[in-house]
């Protein structure tokens, strides 16, 4: 009998057990909520962040424009993902960084130092949480801050197309210009609309084709094209007109698909216009702008003064002559985001973005 009443006794002891396990169990799962909302709220804010950021440095210099574009940003995000809506003040939470500012993070530590021809813009999101479990600690929600700064600065090291052009050619953007042939025999300075080759020369390879066609270009060859403002460079000249123009357009009647206009007009690039295209469209030619500083023909050296962008139309010939130019059209231009980025470069003309906080 006191057998039975013991077994009796512990049976009912398990109820009590039960449920203070399924109370942690259940704080526990209320925590894990808790902590996994915080995290996304945590990468929503760094994506805002990241996003307004980039957006603004697209209206430097101008801080204002920035500014506009950074919250645009932010409200546009908000309209996409509503229910994790980011807080971004517009007086506290957008900053512009003039040139010549410091960019430091979050522990002072200086990562930038910006020169006369850089700028930037910092935009901090907040996104708030609402809690399932800490309400029972009295708090009902909580948030998560995140920042980002983005620069944009002269692309001081520009992997660049192995034409010149003289400093005094007037890009007149948007509008159709004939650029000609220049082999450098006067004594005289180059002309104004002129263009004529640089000598990016790497044994072994056909650079000067490669770099033409933009396209399969070996890394050494990459690395020989790479020049800066102030950087000296040479002339090549003697090159055979079908040589060029068949790297440019094929006119040569071998049709294998490399040449730039050939790839321009049958691949991905096709539907594209020139006033609706990506950095990357073979049209696009990114060229060193040039003073020449002595010599003729192949002893001409030149100094790099800026680089100019323009649209490639075509390769014709100059009326009533043999010698070949190039249609073009002149384009503001934002390179790719792998350009390298100088923030202590001069003016190239060239500018690029980079996130860099």
């Amino acid at each position: 009998m006191r057998l039975g009443l013991l077994r009796l006794r512990r049976r009912g002891s398990v109820l009590p057990l039960v449920t203070v396990g399924l109370v942690a169990l259940l704080g526990a799962a209320a925590l894990a909520l808790d902590v996994t909302r915080l995290h996304i709220a945590a990468q929503r804010a760094q994506a805002v962040a990241d996003s307004a950021a980039l957006a603004g440095v697209a209206g430097l210099p101008d801080s204002t424009t920035a500014r506009a574009l950074a919250l645009g940003t932010v409200e546009a995000n908000n309209v996409q993902v509503p229910e994790w809506p980011a807080e971004v003040n517009a007086g506290d939470d957008v900053t512009y960084y003039p040139p010549g500012s410091t960019i430091s993070d979050l522990d002072g530590a200086a990562l930038m130092q910006l020169g006369a021809h850089a700028s930037g813009v910092g935009v901090q999101a907040r996104v708030r949480v609402g809690y399932a479990f800490a309400p029972v600690l009295g708090l009902d929600e909580g948030f998560r801050t995140r920042g980002a700064v983005a620069v944009q600065g002269p692309a001081g090291a520009i992997c660049a197309v192995p034409i010149w052009i003289s400093e005094d050619s007037n890009p007149g953007f948007g509008q159709p210009v004939d650029l000609l042939y220049d082999d450098l025999r006067q004594v005289t300075d180059i002309p104004p609309g002129s263009f004529g080759f640089l000598d990016f020369s790497t044994p072994g390879d056909d650079w000067f084709g490669q770099l033409l066609r933009g396209y399969n270009i070996a890394d050494e060859v990459r690395e020989n094209a790479i020049v800066r403002v102030e950087d000296i460079v040479s002339a090549y000249t003697g090159v055979n007109t079908g040589k060029w123009v068949s790297a440019l357009a094929d006119e040569t009647g071998a049709d294998d698909g490399t040449a730039r206009l050939e790839r321009a007009a049958s691949q991905m690039w096709a539907e594209q216009t020139f006033a609706l295209h990506s950095p990357r469209n073979p049209h696009i030619m990114l060229v060193p702008v040039v003073r020449q500083e002595s010599g003729t023909g192949t002893g001409a050296t030149f100094t790099v003064v800026s680089f100019a962008v323009f649209w490639l139309d075509g390769v014709g010939k100059v009326a009533g002559g043999s010698n070949h130019c190039l249609h073009a059209r002149f384009i503001e231009f934002q390179p790719s985001p792998d350009a390298i980025l100088d923030p202590q470069a001069p003016d190239t003309g060239i500018y690029a973005r980079k996130l860099i906080l």
